[in-house]
């Protein structure tokens, strides 16, 4: 179940609409597009989302254990 997990979210991208859950997610399996993403952020002044930064999303996915169980997708 895990592998099949692992396998999906690695085809995902970074999505605004996305959960908190599944961006940590990502960012922990992919976390060189979470590096570029934080990177145009800082150049744009911008955040990822008004209420969270790729910053936070890339600290958040080093600090934890490989996250098993993500939020819905917020619409």
């Amino acid at each position: 179940m895990l592998a099949t997990h692992n396998r999906i979210f690695r085809r995902l991208r970074l999505c605004v609409l996305a959960s908190r859950s599944a961006l940590v997610r990502t960012a922990q399996l992919q976390p060189a597009l979470a590096a570029r993403f934080a990177a145009v952020e800082e150049r744009n002044g911008h955040r990822f989302k008004a209420d969270l930064s790729m910053v936070e999303i890339i600290a958040e996915a080093e600090a934890s254990p490989a996250v098993v169980t993500v939020a819905r997708w917020q619409w």
